[in-house]
């Protein structure tokens, strides 16, 4: 992730500040300076806020809403770079019209194909944020950015801490997911190792054993010893089944014959009761009989009878033939007639017709006309429009040229007013150079008046200190001193005690002691003024401490002000000016008038540059722009004489249309009508033709129809009475009682004759065929007796019960040594699997221990042993540099103490100590230490990460203080460390107050605060 652009508004003390951090241009090491409490960090809380929605530390972030705008809206906008796309994002808090707190959020990049992608929602674009840099917020402010008082976070984190962030960094999850993978694979296996163990045991548990079950080793022993029982015991059932089926087969043929028999002697009785019926109805058939003959020689004479019936039927169908026909003739004459009155009506427009026709066929040819005309107009139309097509090209082509002409002769003009642009931005550059050297020197003059004010504040309270203790000593003084007074009472007083009478005084050498001394003091022992006078000492030699402090800051702040007066008196000379306040004055107006004259000078050369760009490109415009003039007119005068003659050919075709036909329209109109007309009257004169014609043909036909049919009734009718005539002689002859309607009746009746004809014959057949299988069953019948069916179908049963008796047995006998056989089958499958899975079941067992961190040799998951190797990559690039950075005093080293290699350890941290010739946790580095090994630690864990291939890049690192920290070499060791890196392409930012780093560091961006707001300067030092 590499910055390129960051927009603040109205967060924390600044209202609108924009920072580009490309206009550091080649220069990736840059320090953010400015005054405690101008908003430094801030900045890179900011740039947290932006990528992950959250500041670092325990603040919320509408906590970092500007005071002077406690309602908002605040905004950051950031804008930056990885693996080569650029990404926007952008995040807004604001407070709503309800007074509840409302935000906003985006986030955009373009694809691979270049498609514009778009982010709103919190929770995706932190997850987006996060699966791109590989980093969640803490981790970022571990790695990348190393916040004011925490660069030892990721030094001191826990190894599990450590662990998830080099998870992040290097992807390691994958070895953790190898992990998983084995092990549910082992737990897989061995969950089917149990599975196939208990359908083992559930297999020998089905097993009917005929006693108690046997012990599992010895269970498949016995299971083997049953198949072979059963074996023995279905061989015995198969040849008991087989006899009694063979017995019970014999007894089913005897049964079959006697049913046979039985159902002969039936029929037979059967037989004998059909003849007696027979007999019985023989008076029946007899009658039948001689009726039979009555009416078949009556049917005999049917053919006469139904010629009869079709001639009265013919005879009758005729009559009604003449009459239809005679009808139809009528008819026929009124149509005739009518059709005759319509052809003279036709007759006598026939003339009108004529004309008509005629006239038709003179104007259809003229039809042509009107499409001539039509197209000779569109032609002429069409050759106007490309007439003003062409001048109206001709005059946008003369305005283009006359335009082309005015802009070479203004940028000529323009040309001549700028000069020598070169020169004046050569002139510019240098005064600039000058005036910003002017300013760097008037900033380090106002830096040291800062630090001078700062010292003269510690003057201050040193010289307080000083008053201070002044009294504290003054007291201690008078303590010790009254306690030396009352120990000296409280001793004379004792020895004024131990005086008598007539014994020298120790003091006076008197023997009397008129006034012995008393004492009125409080007792005082001599630890306790011995106490005193110490603490008294130890007051004055604090205050000597502080009077020699501020001898010393009075002679420093003395020695500056001298180098600042010098340093303010050498620019006074240089700039003329005898006030430090007007040096700055002048200074910041010379800054501004070289810097706008520089700047005007670089637009004046960019512009002439582009002018001459762009008056050779002119050049050569106007060139094409007056041959295309040229052409233009050339195409113009065409077009004019191409109108001219398309006109006249329009004209002559107009003249010579039908001038009562205005229109081809109109024209067509009256063709169609008289088309119609016309061949209407054709169509009328040839259908009262076909018409007439078709008359008198179907007159004639139905003249010799209604002949013929007068002819074929008269016959019809000769012919009826002569075969009635005969028919009724017959008729009386035979069957004297039949009357003629009788006769005619027979047709009904002579289907029942053939159906009684027919049953007579059934019946007698029937007979006869009864008789003959009756006499045939006595024949065979005569040496049998009816059989015993009873006794033969009882025995048969029993013996067939006895043989499914054996067959139910025999079936569950082969079913039960089946089951032991499958049993037994299934058992060796699974002691075979059981087996040849043990070995591989052992083996993965120990590689999921070994991948998880829990076998007795290791205690270091797969995982955390590619993160140690992996840590111990990052290790020896970072003691590259700690190596210079601590004059080759300190090692970074894996901690291998006891407890280093469980499986929630492993990347723990030591530091090996040169001096002390041994190992020592990194927790007992002083804090300028822990500063150069965490900035070690870091320097070697992004370049660990662009050496691997793994997606993960850090261009970018954030140092906030901890410079202050290190000594003069120290510091120049750690700046020469940070060029270094540089040079690799890496930004790097400091934040600092160190004042040497301002003089090393060119580029800087510099906060300055004024009444609670804050905006950034970006300098450039010389």
């Amino acid at each position: 992730m590499r910055p390129e652009r960051l927009v603040l508004d109205n967060f924390g003390p600044y209202s609108h500040e924009e920072i580009d951090f490309t206009a550091f241009s080649g220069q990736d090491l840059f320090l953010i300076t400015g005054k405690t409490g101008s908003g430094k960090t801030t900045l890179f809380d900011a740039l947290v806020y932006a990528l992950y929605g959250e500041v670092p530390g325990e603040r919320k972030p509408k906590q970092m809403m500007a005071a002077f705008a406690p309602d908002g809206p605040m905004k950051v906008h950031l804008t930056f770079s990885e693996k080569g796309t650029q990404y926007n994002i952008s995040r807004e808090i604001h407070r709503t019209k309800s007074g509840n707190w409302g935000g906003h959020q985006s986030l955009s990049y373009h694809d691979q194909n270049g498609v514009k992608q778009a982010l709103e929602k919190i929770t995706p674009i932190k997850q987006f944020i996060q699966e791109l840099l590989h980093l969640t917020a803490v981790q970022f402010t571990q790695i990348v950015l190393l916040p004011q008082g925490e660069f030892r976070r990721f030094l001191l984190a826990s190894s599990d801490e450590k662990g998830q962030i080099l998870q992040s960094l290097f992807q390691t999850e994958m070895y953790a997911q190898w992990s998983t993978a084995i092990n549910d694979q082992y737990r897989q296996e061995r969950l089917a190792n149990q599975q196939l163990q208990e359908e083992r045991e559930r297999l020998f548990a089905g097993v009917p054993w005929p006693k108690e079950a046997p012990v599992t080793g010895e269970a498949e022993a016995h299971l083997e010893a049953l198949v072979a029982a059963g074996d023995k015991e279905v061989a015995a059932l198969q040849q008991q089944y087989k006899q009694a089926n063979a017995q019970a087969t014999k007894l089913a043929e005897q049964l079959g014959q006697e049913q046979e028999l039985a159902r002969r002697f039936d029929r037979l009785a059967k037989l004998q009761q059909q003849v007696v019926a027979d007999e019985a109805v023989q008076p029946v058939i007899q009658r039948w009989q001689k009726q039979l003959q009555v009416w078949e020689w009556l049917l005999s004479k049917q053919p006469a009878v139904t010629q009869l019936n079709t001639l009265i039927t013919q005879e009758i169908d005729t009559g009604e033939r003449v009459q239809r026909l005679t009808t139809e003739q009528a008819a026929i004459k009124r149509q005739m007639e009518e059709a005759i009155a319509q052809a003279k009506k036709l007759t006598a427009r026939q003339d009108e017709m004529t004309d008509r026709a005629t006239r038709l066929a003179q104007l259809t040819p003229q039809l042509a006309l009107y499409d001539q005309a039509a197209q000779a107009d569109r032609e002429w139309q069409a050759a106007k429009q490309v007439q003003v097509q062409a001048e109206g090209q001709l005059a946008e082509q003369k305005t283009h040229l006359k335009q082309l002409t005015v802009t070479q002769q203004e940028i000529d003009n323009q040309l001549q007013s700028l000069g020598n642009p070169a020169a004046r931005l050569a002139t510019a550059e240098r005064d600039y150079a000058e005036a910003q050297h002017l300013s760097n020197q008037v900033a380090d003059a106002r830096q040291q008046e800062n630090d001078i004010a700062a010292m003269q504040r510690q003057i201050e309270q040193l010289t307080a200190q000083v008053s201070a203790q002044q009294e504290v000593d003054q007291a201690a003084q008078q303590a010790a001193k009254q306690a030396h007074d009352q120990l000296i009472s409280n001793q004379i007083a004792a020895l004024a005690q131990q005086l008598s009478p007539g014994t020298p005084c120790p003091v006076c050498g008197g023997t009397t002691h008129p006034h012995p001394a008393t004492n009125a003091a409080p007792v005082v022992t001599q630890d306790e003024a011995d106490q005193l006078q110490e603490q008294a000492q130890q007051a004055a030699q604090q205050l000597r401490g502080f009077q020699e402090q501020l001898a010393a800051q009075q002679q420093q702040v003395n020695e500056a002000r001298a180098k600042v007066a010098s340093r303010w008196t050498a620019l006074q000379q240089t700039v003329g000016q005898q006030t430090p306040a007007a040096v700055v004055e002048k200074v910041k107006a010379k800054i501004t008038a070289t810097q706008a004259a520089k700047e005007q000078a670089r637009r004046d050369q960019e512009k002439s540059q582009q002018l001459e760009q762009r008056q050779t490109a002119l050049a050569e415009q106007v060139g094409m722009a007056q041959r295309a003039v040229d052409n233009q007119r050339q195409a113009v005068t065409d077009a004019h004489q191409r109108v001219s003659a398309a006109e006249v050919k329009a004209t002559t075709t107009r003249q010579a249309l039908p001038q009562q036909y205005p229109t081809k329209q109109d024209l067509q109109q009256f063709l169609a009508e008289e088309e119609r007309a016309v061949q209407g009257y054709r169509q009328a004169v040839s259908d009262n033709q076909e018409y007439q014609k078709a008359l008198a043909q179907h007159q004639a036909q139905v003249v010799a129809d209604l002949q013929a049919a007068v002819r074929e009734q008269h016959r019809l009718e000769q012919r009826r009475r002569e075969q009635m005539e005969q028919l009724q002689r017959e008729a009386a002859q035979v069957v004297p009682a039949l009357s003629m309607a009788e006769v005619l009746a027979l047709r009904v009746n002579a289907p029942r004759v053939a159906q009684v004809k027919q049953r007579l014959a059934a019946a007698l057949e029937t007979h006869r065929a009864t008789r003959a299988k009756l006499q045939e069953l006595q024949e065979q019948l005569a040496n049998q007796k009816q059989p015993d069916l009873v006794t033969t179908q009882r025995r048969f049963e029993d013996e067939q019960a006895r043989a499914g008796q054996i067959n139910h047995a025999l079936n569950d006998a082969v079913f039960q040594v089946k089951r032991l056989k499958e049993t037994l089958y299934q058992v060796k499958t699974i002691d075979k699997k059981m087996t040849a899975g043990a070995a591989h079941l052992g083996e993965l067992e120990k590689l999921a221990q070994v991948m998880a961190g829990t076998s007795d040799n290791s205690r270091v998951s797969l995982e955390k042993y590619v993160q140690r190797h992996l840590f111990q990559t990052v290790l020896t690039n970072a003691n590259q540099r700690l190596e210079v950075l601590s004059r080759g005093r300190y090692q970074l080293t894996l901690a291998d103490a006891e407890g280093s290699y469980r499986k929630d350890s492993g990347l723990e941290l030591n530091v090996y100590d040169d001096h002390l010739g041994r190992e020592r946790s990194v927790q007992t580095l002083s804090g300028g230490e822990s500063f150069i090994t965490a900035l070690a630690l870091a320097l070697g864990l992004g370049e660990t990460v662009q050496e691997q291939s793994g997606g993960v890049t850090m261009e970018t690192l954030f140092i906030d203080e901890g410079f202050g920290s290190l000594d003069q070499d120290a510091l120049a060791t750690a700046i020469a460390t940070l060029r270094q890196v540089e040079g690799q392409h890496r930004m790097i930012g400091i934040i600092s107050h160190v004042t040497e780093l301002r003089a090393t560091i060119p580029a800087q961006l510099r906060v300055v605060s004024q009444a609670g707001r804050s905006h950034v300067e970006v300098r450039q030092v010389l």
